[in-house]
């Protein structure tokens, strides 16, 4: 998941290691966080979602094959 996010999306890296529950920044950057990233969580797990369920994105055409049947 965490490479999929960095090779494929443009998606923040702060966003994909809260998706992961990874600790991010230092501990004085983690007392101070208060959100928790919430909407941009959703986007990207939609976002692989449609990915693992072979949903086309943006400009990729589906091909299908026509059988002989």
């Amino acid at each position: 998941m965490r490479d999929f996010i960095a090779e494929q999306t443009d998606f923040d890296r702060d966003t994909a290691e809260m998706i992961l529950a990874h600790t991010a920044g230092n501990a004085v950057e983690r007392a101070y966080r208060r959100g928790d990233l919430m909407e941009k969580r959703r986007r990207v797990m939609e976002y692989y979602s449609d990915y693992a369920c072979g949903k086309p994105q943006g400009k990729v055409i589906q091909l299908k094959i026509h059988s002989s049947d």
